[in-house]
C-alpha cells in the first residue's frame, strides 16, 4: 500500500483523499471501502456546496441536492476532459456552473450560498439522466442482467 487516508489540514478547509492506492501512479489500483464510502456520503450532506473538477463527484453532489460547481482554471489538458461525451451531458443539465477564474469561482461560491435552489432542476435532470434509480438495488439489478444472460 502506498498511501492511505490522506488529511490535510489549510485553515478552514479540509482536504481530504478517502480511499487506498496501491500504487503511486495516479488513477491505478485505487479502492473506497465501506468506511470511505459513508464519509463521503456524510462530507456532501453536511456541505452546503460541492467544489470539484470534471468527476463522478458532481453526479453524487446532485443525488444530494447540493449545488456544484466545477474548476475549470488553466485551459490545460484537464479543459479537455469537460468536452468529452459523457461529461459534456452533464454540464448541458444546467445542474453545474463551471467557473474559469478565481473571481468566476468567488461569485459562484456566493451565488449557490445565497441561493442553493438555483440550479436545482439541473440537478434534477442530472439524476434523472445519470443516477435512474436511487433504491440501493443497482447491484442486484447488474446481478439479475447478467444471470439471464447464463
Amino acid at each position: 500500500v502506498v498511501e492511505e487516508l490522506n488529511t490535510i489540514e489549510a485553515g478552514h478547509f479540509t482536504f481530504i483523499r478517502p480511499g487506498t492506492r496501491f500504487s503511486a501512479a495516479r488513477g491505478v489500483d485505487w479502492d473506497m471501502g465501506p468506511t470511505d464510502q459513508q464519509s463521503l456520503i456524510d462530507d456532501i450532506y453536511h456541505s452546503a456546496l460541492v467544489i470539484c473538477s470534471f468527476s463522478t463527484m458532481s453526479i453524487d453532489a446532485a443525488i444530494l441536492d447540493k449545488p456544484i460547481i466545477n474548476l475549470d482554471f488553466d485551459g490545460g489538458p484537464a479543459h479537455r476532459m469537460y468536452e468529452r461525451t459523457h461529461y459534456r451531458h452533464i454540464l448541458e443539465t444546467g445542474g453545474v456552473r463551471k467557473v474559469e477564474s478565481e473571481k468566476e469561482l468567488l461569485d459562484a461560491i456566493m451565488r449557490s450560498l445565497a441561493h442553493p435552489e438555483e440550479d436545482e432542476a439541473g440537478r434534477v435532470r442530472i439524476r434523472q439522466e445519470q443516477v435512474w434509480k436511487l433504491d440501493g438495488r443497482s447491484g442486484q439489478r447488474a446481478g439479475e442482467v447478467l444471470l439471464s444472460y447464463l
